[in-house]
């Protein structure tokens, strides 16, 4: 499936560390139809999150490669990276915000899914 403009737009503001309802307020549409543009998004990129999203659109193209980097200053993961690019993303739940190398992103995916993997393999009393 492919994206909209729109979801382009939101995609880019998403990369930059906004809120919904930030989102929202700079686009002239209501909260609820910035919800429904990240939902279309995620199910038409397979992203498990905002930041996974903004991630694949950027290895697609979809984005500009520097789109919504921060300046170098360090990565929340505390990794000691340097010179990678770097992506700043917003928990929608918390509000926390954070910024991290594409590459620690990728690698705290993987480990989210593998735990996910192993604890969808734990079924006790099953057998």
């Amino acid at each position: 499936m492919e994206l909209t403009e729109r979801h382009i737009e939101v995609l880019g503001l998403i990369s930059q560390g906004k809120l919904n309802k930030h989102i929202a307020d700079e686009l002239g549409i209501s909260e609820q139809t910035v919800k429904n543009h990240v939902s279309s998004i995620l199910t038409r990129l397979r992203a498990v999150n905002r930041a996974h999203a903004v991630l694949l659109a950027k290895e697609r193209g979809l984005l500009p490669p520097n789109v919504g980097e921060p300046p170098p200053d360090g990565c929340d993961f505390n990794c000691g990276k340097r010179g990678e690019p770097m992506i700043a993303f917003a928990n929608t739940d918390s509000g926390n915000k954070w910024t991290c190398h594409l590459s620690c992103l990728r690698e705290n995916l993987k480990t989210q899914e593998e735990l996910r993997e192993s604890e969808a393999g734990d079924h006790p009393g099953e057998g």
